[in-house]
This record gives structure tokens, sequence and C-alpha cells, in this order.
């Protein structure tokens, strides 16, 4: 994809791309399909671009290739099959699976390190997205929001195509969004994974998918993370100083991978570290700061079950890479 011209500003923006999950209730189907269990973000259902590479195509795509973070599994590397030398920037692997909320104070830790004044994009890597374009729009309105409102954190919100129940939503403090589109809004409430019942009145309330794309400065995300966390922000400002000396040093390795001092001293901080889900344990503490802006006239779907791996695939486009029968076998938990 050709990166959009933003100005000199794209310099200060960086992409967290979250790529550190299990995506476990896909397992039957890459059991069958792969002959293990892979996480989905690693895998190409269709095409020969996996969900990883498509994301980190959509980040390169808004912003400087060398401004992007990529938080992996532990034991992730053996997925990338040599493409980790492809993906630009810092490719780090998490000690151990501690939640979304740890990848992105991990993710936020390097920027701040680097630039403290940065604004930031946190993109899931298991989403399908169509047209990228007008997601492009969205990412550039939202960062030049956020460089005007440093103390918000501005969500993207996908119009609601069904009642889904294992989607988080965003309610909207006006809930006429559809008269005009991609304007922001002041954020009432997040609901988490609702109901059956529940989904449909949030529907009839004007509700949107929490697609967890998020832009914010850094030092928001950091300041969230001290209001909420200390104990473990003590952890990672530690981090961050040894980060600087390193840096600072030159001990950085040549490829951009994490070195000795590096590694060790990431283990240190996960040691005992707690799992933190960031939409339940975070998000739902963040409604008088968060921001909304409705993208209507795009398709979003989160690859995580049979039916979105069925839209995703419509999305994309071409032939699956697997017999399509394999999706009416698999029973995923929510």
């Amino acid at each position: 994809m050709r990166q959009l011209d933003t100005g000199a500003s794209t310099n200060s923006r960086w992409g967290i791309i979250l790529a550190g999950g299990e995506g476990s209730r896909l397992y039957p189907l890459t059991q069958r399909w792969l002959g293990e269990n892979r996480p989905k973000q690693y895998c190409a259902f269709s095409g020969n671009r996996t969900l990883l590479q498509r994301t980190v195509d959509r980040a390169t795509a808004m912003m400087p290739p060398q401004n992007l973070i990529t938080i992996i599994g532990a034991n992730h590397r053996r997925f990338l099959n040599g493409t980790a030398s492809q993906i630009p920037g810092r490719v780090i692997s998490q000690p151990t699976d501690c939640g979304t909320a740890m990848g992105i104070f991990l993710g936020a830790t390097y920027v701040y390190e680097r630039n403290p004044d940065a604004t930031i994009v946190i993109l899931p890597a298991d989403q399908m997205i169509k047209p990228e374009k007008k997601l492009q729009r969205y990412v550039e309105h939202a960062c030049r929001l956020a460089e005007r409102s440093p103390d918000r954190l501005i969500l993207l919100g996908a119009a609601p195509a069904r009642p889904e129940t294992d989607y988080g939503w965003i309610e909207p403090v006006d809930r006429t969004w559809r008269l005009a589109p991609s304007r922001p809004l002041n954020v009432k409430s997040f609901h988490e994974r609702p109901r059956k019942s529940k989904a449909e009145c949030l529907i009839r309330r004007g509700c949107l998918w929490n697609t967890m794309i998020m832009v914010c400065k850094v030092r928001m995300m950091w300041a969230i993370g001290w209001q909420m966390f200390p104990d473990i922000m003590r952890r990672f400002d530690i981090y961050r100083q040894v980060l600087r000396i390193i840096h600072n040093e030159g001990m950085i390795p040549s490829d951009g991978s994490p070195g000795q001092h590096e590694e060790v001293a990431l283990h240190q901080i996960y040691r005992d570290l707690k799992a933190v889900d960031f939409s339940r344990e975070v998000l739902q503490y963040m409604a008088r700061w968060s921001v909304v802006m409705p993208m209507e006239d795009l398709k979003w779907c989160d690859v995580g079950m049979p039916q979105t791996v069925r839209e995703a695939l419509a999305m994309q486009g071409g032939r699956p890479a697997f017999p399509i029968e394999y999706l009416d076998k698999i029973r995923c938990r929510r």
C-alpha cells in the first residue's frame, strides 16, 4: 500500500500492532487445516497474506515503517516463517501472555522512551477491513483529533450489522451519528460481550461495535496505566530506563531485534505479571475520557469465530485456503 502523505506530523506517529493472542477458539480449524494449533493472526485464510501481514500493510500505509512496534506471543516467532525480517520496526516477544493491556503498555513503553510526544495508533492483528483506504482516512482524522486533544482516547467504532454477542460495544452520548458519520462523539459507556437481548437493545440505542483500533498521545496511554495499575507501571518505567541506557550506549543489534540485556530486563518485568484485558479492565473506566468515531461506510470483522471467518473470506474474495466445510464442524466456546 502507498503511504498517505499527511505532512511532517506523520513522523511523530507510531503504530502498536497487537499480535500476542493465542486465538484458541479457532484451534479446531487450524488443527484440521494446518495440522497444528496456530494463532489466527498467522493464518492466510485466502491468498498469501496472513492477518498479521495485512495489518502490517495497513500500518505502514499510515506511518513511517520504522515507527512500528509489533507485539507477539512468547512462542510465536516460529509462525513467522522467515517473515520477521519483512516486518519493519521492532518485533517484541512477550515472555508470557498477560492480556491485551500488557501488550499495549509494553508497546507504549518503547514509544515513550523514543518519543514522549508521539501519537500512537493501536491495531489488533486479527481483523479484516474493507476498504482499507477509508480506514486510513479515519485514522488520519483520529490522529489529528488526538494531536488537538491530547487528553482524549479516540476509538474507531464500526456500524453493527447484527446484535453480535461476541464483540464489545460502544455507546455514544449522541445516538444520531448516522446523520453525520465520522463525527467524533463523546462516549457514554462500554458494553463487553453482551447477551443477545442486550445486544439487540444496543443496536436500537445507536451503539457501535468496538474495533479496539485506538488513537491517543502516548503520554495519555502512559497516564492511563499509572492511574489504573501503578505497581505494574513501575515495572514498565524501570524497563523504559533500561531501554534508554541500551539506546544511549548503542547496544541495539543491527537487525533491530532485542539484545541480551533487553531480553533479561523484559523477563524480569514479566515475572509474576498478572494478565489484564484492556476492554474489560481499562476501557470500562475510561468513558469520560474517550471519544468514538463512527465508521459507517466500511466493512469490519474480528476474525475469531466460524461466522466471522466466513465474513473475512467474503471480504477478501478469492478461494479459501481450506475446505470451507471445515467451518461447519467447529464448535467454539464463548
